[in-house]
């Protein structure tokens, strides 16, 4: 039995992401699209649509909603969901009575000395706990619940001015009960807005190990408040954001908002950029809208469709091109960077890309290894466009990821040379004969690559000076 149980693999259950296109339909209030989609689809606004139906409102208390009149149709939608009904007891509970305990929690913790945690005996919200938290969760009812996720988050809260480090929460880590986590987190933060201000409970969020996804499903649930938390986020950020650890965390928790909302990706790397922040969340952004933009030039292509003003390229009017399409790529945050921007601008990126060559200058999954490809590409794009031997890029269906071929092969390459592949391929089309100009002067393919990887080097070196 125990061999057994040491071969089965473990998964981790993870909250479902918010879909873009739901998010943007109750930003702007259409019902026709809500109506259109699956409950599965609709399962991570649960707890906003719950509130429309009972209060006809998905925002915070001060915000005027577009829902008043439309909440027959919404009650239609979620009434088959048996999460639903549990949302609404969570809903119907005194918040009151709830919001005057957790004041007296919030007293008793700032009182502790720094570092110092008081025991579940000691809490005025949840006092007597006989199990663990996850089973104690699991075991209590609807308000019990509330206030066992109340009283871990204002933990987590009154640590958030204090140096960063992951806090180790047996509750917020419990993948069975994180769907209904992030239920309550929304409920809760909707309706005592005073005393868990969205913008401080997403700093707090970024110090739990799933606080990423819970803060993704907090906003989803919210809507007028994305603005707010990602502006917080990125001001709040550091300058080099991969050289710790809540710089890393960062990126990941504001990477993950704008790809719920798609259209504020120009909005947020350029606000990480005038105010020299997270250098890696800016040019991360800038690599996505560029692969967004090839995807979709690639489906138009195939279908034969017209291309749109997304794709057209730089002849269009920048004043009319959707917001974060291609006002968002590349050669807009290089633009703006090293042309446009001022001196301390050029020296923020400057000593970015510098930590980043001695650093991370090998690592594929970095942001500058990214962007060198990048570079690569287009290099190749602009010497041969035509050229037979190109090395074919694909996306695979099961990941999503973009995959390179070997032109002589048809296979992948290994690990570790792809750079390689692709410096060497972009100065045989440089040389414009292929394999006969390189044996006509005795160039072999380490040489060629040699030589490639010291032109890219000296791009990178040029753009840090």
């Amino acid at each position: 039995w125990m061999e057994l149980v040491q071969a089965t693999p473990t998964s981790s259950v993870l909250m479902e992401p918010p879909s873009p296109k739901i998010f943007s339909a109750l930003l702007s209030g259409d019902i026709k699209l809500l109506c259109s989609c699956s409950p599965h689809a609709l399962r991570p606004f649960l707890a906003c649509l719950a509130r429309i139906v009972l209060s006809g409102s998905c925002t915070t208390a001060t915000t005027v909603s577009p829902w008043q009149n439309k909440r027959k149709a919404i009650h239609a939608l979620i009434a088959g969901l048996q999460e639903a009904n549990a949302i609404k007891k969570y809903l119907s509970v005194d918040f009151q009575e709830l919001k005057q305990d957790a004041l007296k929690e919030q007293q008793l913790l700032r009182k502790l000395p720094p570092g110092e945690e008081r025991g579940p005996a000691q809490s005025v919200l949840a006092s007597s706990q006989q199990y663990g938290l996850a089973i104690e969760f699991e075991r209590s009812d609807h308000m019990r619940k509330l206030r066992l996720i109340l009283r871990e988050l204002l933990k987590v809260m009154n640590q958030v001015d204090t140096p960063f480090k992951l806090d180790q929460s047996d509750l917020f880590e419990c993948d069975i009960h994180l769907e209904e986590i992030g239920d309550i987190l929304c409920v809760m933060a909707a309706e005592l807005p005073s005393l868990l201000p969205v913008v401080r409970v997403s700093e707090a969020l970024l110090r739990l190990e799933k606080g990423p996804h819970l803060l993704c499903r907090l906003v989803a649930n919210i809507p007028d408040c994305f603005d707010r938390v990602v502006t917080s986020l990125v001001l709040n950020g550091e300058a080099l954001d991969e050289v710790s650890l809540s710089g890393r965390c960062r990126t990941t928790a504001v990477k993950s908002l704008c790809a719920l909302h798609p259209p504020r990706s120009a909005y947020v790397q350029s606000l990480a950029v005038r105010n020299c922040k997270l250098p890696t969340l800016a040019l991360s952004l800038a690599l996505d809208s560029e692969d967004h933009s090839g995807r979709r030039a690639a489906l138009e292509l195939e279908t034969g469709m017209e291309p749109s003003r997304e794709t057209v390229g730089m002849d269009s009017d920048p004043g009319l091109e959707p917001e974060g399409s291609s006002q968002s790529g590349v050669v807009t945050l290089l633009h703006n960077i090293l042309i446009t921007g001022d001196e301390q601008t050029k020296a923020w990126f400057a000593q970015y890309m510098k930590l980043m060559q001695q650093k991370f200058r090998r690592q594929k999954s970095s942001a500058v290894s990214k962007l060198r490809r990048f570079i690569i590409k287009h290099l190749l794009s602009f010497t041969k466009p035509a050229c037979t031997n190109q090395i074919q890029t694909g996306v695979d269906p099961e990941t999503g990821t973009e995959q390179m071929e070997d032109p002589g092969t048809g296979t992948e390459p290994e690990e570790g040379n792809e750079d390689e592949a692709m410096e060497t391929e972009l100065v045989i089309d440089m040389n414009g004969q292929g394999e006969a100009k390189e044996e006509e002067e005795g160039v072999g393919p380490e040489a060629v690559a040699a030589s490639t990887l010291e032109l890219v080097d000296q791009m990178e070196i040029e753009i840090s000076d």
